[in-house]
């Protein structure tokens, strides 16, 4: 996964989370010790330097999550992500 992220990348999930660089990104995508299932691609867009994924998945308490990530692109690699998140409330 590190080969397309920038060194410098940065994520945006607005208050839940930011992340700055592809080290601690790659960190924590895979300390999630509950990732999602049943993970369906919604809808996509891809452009030159820049896409757009929105998803969905079902969480470890079998609730549907919805995401949608607004990529850019810096010489072919990802340089920033933009998350907009629709997760269940915990409960």
């Amino acid at each position: 996964m590190k080969s397309y992220l920038a060194d410098d990348v940065t994520f945006d999930g607005g208050d839940m989370m930011k992340i700055t660089g592809s080290e601690a990104l790659k960190q924590v995508i895979s300390a999630n010790p509950d990732p999602w299932s049943k993970v369906t691609l919604l809808r996509s867009y891809f452009g030159d330097d820049e896409a757009v994924l929105f998803y969905q998945g079902k969480t470890s308490q079998g609730n549907t999550a919805r995401v949608a990530e607004y990529m850019t692109l810096t010489a072919g690699k990802i340089s920033s992500i933009v998350a907009i998140m629709d997760l269940p409330k915990p409960g």
